[in-house]
């Protein structure tokens, strides 16, 4: 059997009936309104792969589900630069702060690791952090970001 000339999801052409001329305006329909569509970037497309998947922001029953979405959300590399020297910063004064007995430092570990990566989101990213909605999900999920960035397994 014959393929598709234009991959619109036929089967095949006899099976379709492609050069039916209905099917023909349809898909010469079709064909116009994907060719006039603005690419995508590449974390609007892995937003639109959650989404169409059926998983809503709220509907995450563990981490192992959560953690697909937050990456969907740290798609831009500049962001993810930030987030990871946030939390290494944040590291950095924590551990002043424990070796020098100076933890009236502490609070500043926050603000730099957070102020870092929201800087992140609202400039870079354009989205709104998730740790406004998954406050504890999202603090373990930038941990075993920064982990993966750290390691190599994940690209900046």
């Amino acid at each position: 059997q014959l393929a598709c000339p234009l991959d619109l999801g036929c089967h095949s052409v006899k099976r379709c009936g492609f050069f039916d001329e209905a099917e023909r305006k349809m898909n010469a329909s079709k064909l116009a309104s994907m060719l006039s569509e603005k690419p995508k970037s590449a974390s609007r497309i892995q937003r639109e792969a959650v989404r169409a998947k059926n998983v809503k922001r709220s509907d995450f029953k563990n981490f192992g589900e959560f953690y697909p979405f937050y990456l969907t959300q740290h798609s831009n590399s500049a962001n993810r630069g930030l987030h990871f020297f946030g939390t290494l910063l944040a590291l950095i004064i924590v551990g002043y702060c424990f070796a020098m007995g100076e933890y009236k430092f502490l609070p500043l570990s926050l603000l730099c690791g957070y102020g870092c990566s929201w800087f992140g989101h609202f400039v870079f990213e354009k989205n709104k952090p998730t740790t406004f909605k998954h406050p504890v999900w999202s603090f373990a999920a930038d941990w075993k970001m920064f982990w993966e960035l750290l390691i190599g397994k994940r690209d900046f």
